[in-house]
């Protein structure tokens, strides 16, 4: 069996340099020359017209692309950026179709490759909902032969650790290939602390859905 390997990806969120699309292939190059593999980037830069230059930057770079993806979201609307629209579950659906297949193009342009990371769904579905809609993207996935992970985001189908371990413990999920994005962050904030069980006898729970999540996470969003 092949060792796990690390490679570290840097998000463009939040980069001030990278605001502007022409700086992309001097700010790419950058990046790869501080060791990191990969870029991330959302909708407003894996489609429309900065689209080429995204593709063009990250090959000068030699970086892959994760390119990250927000069910029934993702697009510009009254000049505000639309993060989630809709409860729907065919929303959603057609919303992870649509543009799984439009990154599939967008990576399959990238030297070297890249992945997808999908907000998923939204909080207020019920097990069952989460389990139907995870049943589909990993559908989707196999169809389109192309790796997708699902971030444990606010507002979205894994916000908390509680239905997170309840969806992944699903006899449908658990014998799945679903994969995981890591983001714990998100946790403390809709959970309001810090999860410690040395300390607070009421988070024992932790220790196992952490392995639990660990045992899905091929990717990690890390707050430094």
């Amino acid at each position: 069996a092949r060792m796990a390997e690390l490679r570290l990806v840097k998000t463009l969120w939040g980069l001030d340099e990278a605001a502007d699309p022409s700086t992309w292939k001097v700010v790419f190059k950058s990046i790869k020359d501080e060791g990191y593999s990969a870029v991330e980037v959302i909708a407003l830069a894996w489609k429309g017209k900065d689209q080429p230059t995204l593709i063009a930057a990250a090959n000068h770079a030699g970086l892959a692309v994760v390119c990250q993806v927000h069910t029934a979201g993702g697009y510009i609307e009254g000049g505000a950026y639309i993060y989630c629209s809709s409860m729907e579950m065919t929303d959603h659906k057609a919303s992870f179709s649509a543009q799984v297949e439009e990154c599939k193009s967008v990576i399959s342009q990238v030297s070297a490759g890249g992945f997808i990371n999908s907000h998923s769904g939204i909080d207020c579905w019920g097990l069952e909902e989460c389990v139907e809609f995870l049943t589909f993207a990993l559908q989707e996935e196999a169809r389109l032969r192309v790796k997708v992970t699902h971030e444990t985001h606010r507002q979205r189908i894994f916000f908390n650790p509680f239905l997170t371990r309840d969806i992944l413990s699903h006899p449908a999920i658990a014998s799945s290939s679903l994969k995981l994005n890591a983001d714990l962050s998100h946790w403390c904030c809709a959970c309001e602390r810090v999860f410690d069980p040395e300390r607070e006898p009421r988070d024992k729970w932790w220790p196992a859905t952490l392995a639990l999540v660990a045992s899905r996470a091929e990717y990690v969003h890390c707050r430094f």
